[in-house]
């Protein structure tokens, strides 16, 4: 199961909650899609916190999503490692 919630301020957040696998990992790539398309120039912040797994099409994904204008961020252990891995480009897919 996967939660994503948007919320439009300043900057951009979507709030990923639950599982990042599967089937689920193409409806974040949509809303991700959908956010950006409409969100220029604004900051997007996908929060990660609340995810509790990623498998390797999740990890492609957000490995994907690193980039100028989008920020990554998490609160747990486990989570804030895949993170920093992605952001410093030495996740290898």
């Amino acid at each position: 199961m996967l939660k994503i919630t948007v919320r439009d301020g300043n900057d951009i957040r979507i709030i990923v909650e639950g599982k990042l696998a599967s089937a689920w990992v193409d409806e974040l790539r949509k809303c991700c899609r959908n956010v950006l398309s409409r969100s220029h120039p604004r900051n997007v912040l996908v929060d990660l916190a609340d995810v509790s797994f990623v498998d390797a099409a999740g990890k492609n994904l957000l490995a994907g999503l690193a980039q100028p204008g989008i920020r990554l961020t998490s609160d747990d252990a486990a989570m804030d490692a895949l993170v920093s891995d992605i952001v410093r480009g030495s996740y290898s897919q």
